[in-house]
């Protein structure tokens, strides 16, 4: 499996509409025997992440989907929210 690091940038294809849009890892987690990785847009200020599960197809090539299971997400968003964007403070960034 590619190696994923906070700090990538990676072109995602929305399935639904085909459009494609660069996305920055911030944050890699391992919880359960599965990856996830937080994104946010590229070049943008954005005050919240997304959360994609690294996955492998039957060909061994790195795949980021979508997680369908509320309670998995759930437990996704706070490891985040907990062990890495804690000390970010975005209401004082913004007054800055």
């Amino acid at each position: 499996m590619d190696e994923i690091l906070a700090g990538d940038i990676y072109t995602l294809t929305d399935e639904d509409t085909g459009e494609e849009q660069q996305y920055e890892i911030v944050g890699v987690a391992e919880l359960s025997g599965a990856r996830y990785v937080a994104i946010v847009p590229a070049e943008e200020e954005v005050e919240e992440y997304g959360i994609l599960r690294v996955d492998t197809d039957e060909n061994g090539e790195t795949l980021l989907s979508s997680i369908e299971d509320d309670d998995e997400w759930e437990e996704v968003a706070a490891y985040f929210d907990n062990e890495i964007f804690q000390d970010i403070d975005y209401d004082e960034e913004e007054e800055q």
